[in-house]
């Protein structure tokens, strides 16, 4: 396994994504890492889950977030291991650049197009979501962003908002889609 992910300039735009929703009862952030993004979660939701593959990752955002007990809880397990429609808001900054031919690191490779990690977020927030609930996922411009955004109409999200981290390299686009009871 590699490092956990440091919290970098996505990180802070997801951070500032979810400043812009509503309080809810209960989110999950997938991919949450060292616990970045939960801090902020906390100032949004009444109970938090944090899930990662990662246990060292989840061991530092545990020893990070400890004041947050018992609203806080984390599980080491990939993508959302949940009942269906138990969240109100799914958060995920997953890797996104598109697999480089001969080196894959899974910390920031979201697979051939950067977008199939993202996807199955989707997918599984889909099930996962309460009717009107709120999905933030954050993309790069360097992977198939229309596809996802094609996919997420697909799956019956509509697009809120979005806000775009432009760098010398790449676009980096948080978004914040509503799940309006679509195919699921």
């Amino acid at each position: 396994m590699t490092e956990p992910y440091t919290p970098r300039e996505d990180t802070f735009l997801t951070i500032d994504c979810v400043a812009k929703t509503s309080h809810v009862q209960m989110v999950a952030e997938v991919g949450c890492g060292t616990g970045e993004v939960l801090k902020a979660l906390a100032e949004k939701s009444d109970d938090i889950i944090g899930i990662d593959i990662d246990p060292e990752a989840l061991r530092i955002a545990a020893e990070k977030l400890k004041d947050l007990k018992p609203r806080l809880h984390l599980l080491n397990a990939s993508l959302l291991p949940l009942r269906p429609r138990s969240l109100d808001m799914v958060v995920a900054n997953p890797p996104y650049l598109p697999d480089e031919p001969g080196f894959h690191d899974p910390t920031i490779h979201g697979g051939p197009r950067g977008v199939e990690l993202a996807e199955q977020i989707m997918e599984h927030s889909s099930r996962a979501l309460r009717n009107q609930a709120i999905l933030v996922l954050t993309a790069s411009s360097l992977s198939d962003v229309d596809d996802l955004l094609s996919k997420a109409s697909r799956k019956g999200f509509r697009l809120l908002h979005k806000l775009v981290l432009k760098s010398f390299f790449e676009t980096v686009f948080c978004f914040i889609f509503t799940l309006s009871g679509g195919q699921r």
